[in-house]
């Protein structure tokens, strides 16, 4: 901080002092009149021109139309930076700074860089992401005014990727085995590990088991054959753990599991360790099997054994009828009319349009 160095101006008296001779003889001439300084209040000082933010106030005097300028303390007003630059505590290690001079203090002033107003964009071809891919498609950042955007290539590319010779493709790279990397092509990435020498590249699943994208747990037995690149997935053709194949089960009974394995539909029915067998309810009475699509027919199981019961009304009905509107019940289809059978209290019949 320097001292403040203010100037002090000479001004004329704030009143004209008269010579006294001139009041005891009006015909003396008494001369030009004599003006004392004029002093600034006190907690103010003279200066040129108001400083920015002073309280500033002019006192004249009553001679010469002289005056003086009168500021509060000018240290009290910041100084100012330039309209280019800002105001700050320290310039930074890059800063373009200017030093301006204070009437008590020196302003750090730094170069104020103008406003970006650009925008980043993609070229022509190229979409914008999130952020690139790790797929190995074309990918480039473009910044603009600082501000970072990603775009990623869109022509078309009609590679696929592939593992170099002596590699084979992997669902997962094998920990603590031969090298493993990934391949990537238009947007796709496969993962290749070296092929081991002593491997069964031609593994197939045991017997009574069927090789499967992946296992699921439905119960049944899986197992995974080594093969050369990874493993081979390989599930029962059976019953789950814990049921046995029985036809006559349906999706319908508790006991019973019914699903699609090794190609074909198989219905296997719980083992249950237990004394109890299964019987028909009331109104209803044990055949030998029921048959596909008799609604007078159902199974019961029980403890790992299941039974088919027929219902007993089916003595006390009517004269058979055919499920179609305008169709009759033939003793086999007897010429080329349509004909369908359905299943009935135990029998089925065959139906051709009535003649």
């Amino acid at each position: 901080m320097r001292p403040l160095l203010l100037s002090v101006f000479a001004v004329s008296l704030s009143a004209c002092i008269a010579d006294p001779s001139a009041e005891d003889d009006p015909d003396v001439d008494a001369g030009p009149p004599q003006c004392a300084l004029i002093a600034c209040p006190e907690g103010t000082v003279p200066v040129d021109t108001c400083p920015e933010g002073a309280t500033c106030q002019r006192i004249d005097d009553a001679c010469g139309g002289a005056g003086v300028l009168c500021a509060d303390d000018p240290c009290k007003v910041a100084t100012a930076c330039p309209p280019d630059r800002v105001r700050v505590d320290a310039c930074p290690a890059d800063g373009d700074c200017l030093t301006v001079e204070g009437a008590c203090e020196d302003a750090i002033c730094l170069y104020e860089p103008p406003v970006c107003e650009a925008v980043p964009t993609c070229e022509e071809g190229f979409e914008r992401v999130e952020s690139c891919p790790d797929n190995g498609m074309r990918c480039e950042a473009r910044t603009a005014c600082g501000f970072t955007i990603f775009c990623l290539d869109t022509g078309e590319c009609l590679e696929t990727p592939a593992c170099p010779p002596g590699f084979s493709e992997v669902d997962a790279c094998r920990d603590g085995s031969a090298p493993c990397n990934a391949e990537f092509a238009c947007g796709q990435r496969i993962l290749c590990q070296e092929d081991d020498p002593l491997c069964d590249a031609a593994a197939i699943c045991p017997d009574g088991y069927d090789p499967v994208p992946g296992c699921v747990d439905d119960g049944r037995a899986c197992v995974e054959v080594p093969v050369c690149g990874g493993t081979l997935e390989c599930m029962a053709c059976a019953c789950p753990v814990g049921f046995h194949a029985e036809p006559r089960c349906s999706e319908q009974e508790a006991e019973c599991w019914v699903g699609d394995v090794c190609g074909e539909t198989l219905a296997c029915i719980q083992d249950v360790d237990c004394d109890g067998l299964p019987t028909c309810d009331s109104g209803f009475e044990p055949v030998e099997r029921c048959l596909e699509g008799d609604g007078k027919c159902r199974y019961e199981a029980s403890c790992g054994t299941i039974i088919a019961c027929l219902s007993d009304d089916c003595a006390e009905d009517g004269p058979i009828s055919c499920p179609q509107a305008g169709w009759e019940v033939v003793p086999g289809c007897v010429d080329d009319r349509p004909c369908e059978s359905f299943a009935y209290c135990g029998h089925r019949y065959d139906c051709q349009p009535a003649r």
